[in-house]
């Protein structure tokens, strides 16, 4: 039986009728393809291309014979890709905590029904971790895209913009909720966020005269959130991080102003790890859904 190369090589220059466009497609050298497709012929006795000035033709032989390695060769591989679809794969994925808690989570459910053959190992972290050293395979980063010797995709640009609960709208009173009195503001510490605070966003509404001395500070988004809903106090929000409780009614924007300082939501990859077949998968149904 020949070498499996050498039919591979063979059904590459057939299918193209150009032994340089098959080296090409399987990333070798022109003169490869050649002794590979010379190979084949010696093994078989008989000549399967016609050689000419304007290039190379297929035989009545080769014609019947490339028609059933292509047909082999074909089989082979889907059966191949059925065989590997049902081994478990295995995706790591890094995110910041708010937006794995707020937008990732509630999501997740639509992956698995979609990949049941693909097992997701979540690393919530608002560190950048060292994405080879930590087996990290896909980070969901916030930021301007500037991360040393990383791969990143912009998929979503982000505002912010204060929101609360409608029981705090009316406890404060709409009045003096525009002018800051009697209001609590819950601040979010920690460095995801840390240009975009209460300060920024007074300072780009042309504000800064309104300081509320009232506060609570949070190291969490998840928890910041929660106080939100409990109508403890006026929060930042990120369009992302809240839009499906904006659209059902539990949470509302009291101000329309809403900022941005150009940061917004990357797809990361380390160049120097190969993706596999489950982080591809991954990229692209995250990039889907982020884009809709």
């Amino acid at each position: 039986m020949p070498p499996l190369h050498s039919l591979v090589a063979f059904e590459a220059a057939g299918s193209h009728m150009n032994f340089t466009a098959a080296a090409h497609e399987l990333n070798v050298t022109r003169e490869a393809v050649s002794m590979q497709v010379r190979l084949l012929e010696s093994r078989l006795g008989a000549k399967l291309f016609e050689r000419g000035q304007r290039g190379v033709a297929l035989t009545e032989y080769g014609r019947q014979f490339h028609n059933t390695v292509s047909e082999s060769l074909w089989l082979i591989s889907r059966e191949f890709n059925e065989k590997v679809a049902d081994i478990p794969a295995n995706v790591t994925v890094s995110t910041t905590v708010a937006f794995g808690s707020c937008w990732l989570m509630p999501r997740l459910a639509d992956f698995r029904i979609r990949n049941p053959g693909i097992n997701i190992k979540l690393v919530e972290t608002d560190e950048c971790l060292d994405m080879s050293k930590f087996g990290i395979d896909i980070s969901i980063r916030y930021g301007r895209g500037d991360w040393n010797k990383l791969k990143s995709e912009k998929v979503f640009s982000e505002e912010f913009f204060p929101i609360c609960s409608p029981g705090y709208v009316n406890s404060v009173g709409a009045e003096n909720l525009r002018k800051f009195q009697n209001v609590t503001l819950l601040h979010l510490d920690g460095r995801a966020h840390e240009w975009e605070n209460w300060d920024k966003w007074l300072e780009f509404a042309k504000l800064t005269s309104l300081r509320p001395q009232q506060g609570i500070w949070f190291q969490n988004y998840d928890n910041l959130l929660r106080a939100t809903l409990e109508g403890q106090g006026l929060a930042l929000g990120w369009t992302r991080l809240v839009e499906e409780k904006l659209s059902n009614g539990s949470l509302v924007r009291p101000f329309d102003l809403a900022f941005t300082t150009g940061n917004g939501y990357y797809i990361v990859e380390a160049p120097a790890n190969a993706p596999n077949r489950a982080s591809k998968i991954f990229r692209n149904w995250i990039r889907d859904k982020m884009r809709i």
